[in-house]
């Protein structure tokens, strides 16, 4: 693996290794529960989230389909949940992702980690180096809040 991204698949890793338990406990019902009219629920996060892998799978050139179009995009709309699928569809499809961004990331070559990012991250290095650990931060940001969600639901801490 490129040393460079190295640190980066490990807060993937990371994150995989947690999931299931920042979830733990936790109905429909409680992951479309929203803390503030401008809060996001955890089941937002977990579609964002799993977006996110998907197209950042899509910019490594092993796209993983996802229905959801733009529903869990930065800046969209959240109303009251029921309009977001099952949790249950999202883990999913989040597991399938997981394991084939684990895969990507092994077999990435230089050559193919040194060419443009397809967008502009807010980071100097605009290579897919730079994007792979631009949203391996943008991972572990939305993470913290999952476990600070799950907390504030009374569904307990998911660390220590």
């Amino acid at each position: 693996m490129d040393p460079v991204i190295a640190p980066s698949a490990q807060l993937y890793a990371l994150t995989a290794s947690r999931f299931d338990k920042a979830l733990e406990g936790l109905t429909d019902d409680d992951a479309r529960k929203r803390l503030t009219d401008d809060s996001n629920p955890v089941i937002w996060i977990v579609g964002h989230m799993t977006t996110t892998r998907c197209n950042l799978l899509a910019m490594l050139g092993r796209p993983v389909e996802h229905p959801w179009g733009d529903q869990f995009g930065r800046g969209s709309k959240v109303g009251d949940g029921t309009e977001f699928p099952p949790l249950a569809d999202l883990v999913i499809k989040w597991r399938e992702a997981d394991e084939a961004l684990k895969q990507r990331l092994e077999e990435l070559t230089g050559e193919e980690l040194s060419a443009a990012a397809p967008r502009d991250f807010p980071i100097e290095d605009k290579t897919l180096r730079g994007a792979i650990n631009f949203l391996a931060f943008h991972d572990v940001y939305h993470f913290g809040q999952m476990a600070l969600l799950k907390k504030c639901l009374g569904q307990g801490s998911l660390v220590g």
